[in-house]
């Protein structure tokens, strides 16, 4: 039936398998007939849930097949109405993609071009399924969409849009470009923070530091390549911040992911002419205890952020920035418009980056993400961000440069020096037991909130 069928295909091999089968004509004659049946019928009566559409396309096969002499296998029972499935209420092959915690990234290259994978601690993969038509890519796209009200159209060739499940969409379609389609996955449960400490991307000396600044109110910019873990570390750290506190989100696609029950989280939109700047500002109205920003990027978006920092609005701004360090971010925020004198009042600045790593013998590559180094603006002639953390020979150590913030939490805590140094080693201690045990993130939280506020 070639391109005129389903609109996508499963192959035979790949370095990445989707277990789906391939189909002969017969059988992607019987999904499509079945397809429509459930189409026609789904038009008279509303499908409450993917059960219940799944349990309607058994009955529907069972009795297309009875109709038509058909007798199925073992094994067709179950493919042919999954499927059919498949290609009616849910997302074709991408439903199965998206179903394995192991993959961090999803990517549609063109039409009948194989879609690629990233395989946690793997890479990229070339996959055994493809899309094989326009039509169909627009209409997974636009079932994807659907939940954040997006859809791509000639009027609207591009989107951005949050899955369900917190991943994050981009589609685009011609005259943007090749039908293009990338899904970044998240974790359904957020990163703990003595995870990051167990699998390395930080040290526990470095998150009992950042511990005891989140509770000490300071602003905190984190700043990475793409894909380095920017979110991610910015959403494990507000376990450190105390659960009664009212936080505000400001994001163009929702990814932040907090456990903290006052949470009010404001969404701009393009379409209706809300930009990000505009809900930055609104939130300042809104009385939040923290304010934290997904990503700026655009001169009205730093700002935005910037007067959040310096009006002292809460108990402290956060946001995640695209820089390769810290004297590069200080430089992009310059260059989009931020004032020399004002940039110092950001508390501290977290580097992370993902790396490519080599192995000579083993003739293999690897990519990690580390926080590289934290760091406090000086003021001077030009800002100039100074490591307080900085990565040596794979440890995130605490460097010999002094430390205004260190002075700013000592006051917070109403401690001397030696006393918050003693306090840093219980927090460390009390992490790194609790990177021996494996807890849920809201346990985590939990424990965390308990340490703090007994």
């Amino acid at each position: 039936m070639g391109k005129s069928g389903l609109g996508w295909k499963v192959r035979a091999k790949a370095e990445y398998k989707v277990a789906l089968p391939q189909l002969s004509e017969d059988e992607e004659k019987a999904v499509l007939d079945i397809s429509s049946l459930f189409c026609a019928q789904s038009q008279k009566r509303e499908i409450g849930s993917g059960e219940e559409a799944f349990g309607c396309i058994e009955k529907l096969c069972e009795g297309y097949c009875e109709e038509n002499s058909i007798e199925l296998d073992a094994q067709q029972k179950k493919y042919i109405p999954k499927m059919a499935y498949l290609h009616t209420y849910a997302n074709c092959f991408l439903d199965e993609l998206l179903a394995d915690a192991k993959l961090e990234e999803i990517a549609i290259c063109g039409i009948g071009k194989p879609a690629y994978v990233y395989v946690r601690g793997e890479g990229w993969k070339e996959t055994n399924c493809s899309f094989e038509g326009a039509a169909e890519f627009c209409a997974c796209v636009n079932k994807l969409g659907r939940s954040a009200g997006k859809r791509v159209s000639a009027q609207t060739p591009k989107i951005n849009a949050a899955l369900p499940d917190g991943s994050r969409m981009h589609a685009a379609i011609p005259p943007v470009c090749e039908y293009s389609l990338t899904i970044r996955k998240f974790r359904a449960e957020p990163f703990c923070m003595h995870e990051l400490g167990k699998n390395g991307t930080a040290s526990f000396s470095c998150l009992a530091f950042l511990w005891a600044a989140m509770q000490a109110e300071l602003s905190v910019l984190v700043v990475g390549n793409t894909a380095s873990g920017k979110t991610t570390t910015l959403n494990s750290l507000f376990s450190f911040v105390p659960k009664n506190e009212r936080v505000i989100i400001a994001e163009d696609t929702a990814e932040i992911n907090l456990p903290h029950a006052h949470v009010v989280r404001l969404l701009s939109n393009e379409e209706s002419g809300i930009g990000m700047n505009e809900i930055i500002r609104d939130s300042l109205r809104m009385r939040p205890d923290r304010l934290v920003v997904g990503e700026v990027r655009s001169p009205k978006e730093v700002e935005a952020f910037m007067e959040t920092v310096l009006c002292g609005q809460g108990k402290g701004s956060y946001a995640t920035f695209h820089a390769q360090s810290g004297n590069d971010a200080l430089l992009r925020l310059r260059m989009l418009g931020a004032m020399q004198s004002d940039i110092p009042s950001i508390d501290l600045v977290l580097v992370q980056r993902r790396m490519e790593t080599y192995d000579l013998k083993k003739r293999s590559s690897a990519q990690s993400r580390k926080i590289r180094e934290v760091c406090e603006i000086r003021e001077g002639g030009v800002p100039l961000c100074v490591p307080i953390f900085s990565l040596q020979d794979g440890e995130l150590v605490r460097t010999k440069n002094k430390s205004l913030a260190l002075g700013k939490i000592s006051e917070c805590f109403g401690c001397s020096q030696e006393e918050l140094g003693k306090e840093m080693k219980k927090r460390e201690e009390f992490l790194r037991e609790m990177g021996k045990r494996k807890i849920s993130f809201l346990e985590s939280f939990g424990q965390i909130q308990k340490f703090m506020l007994k």
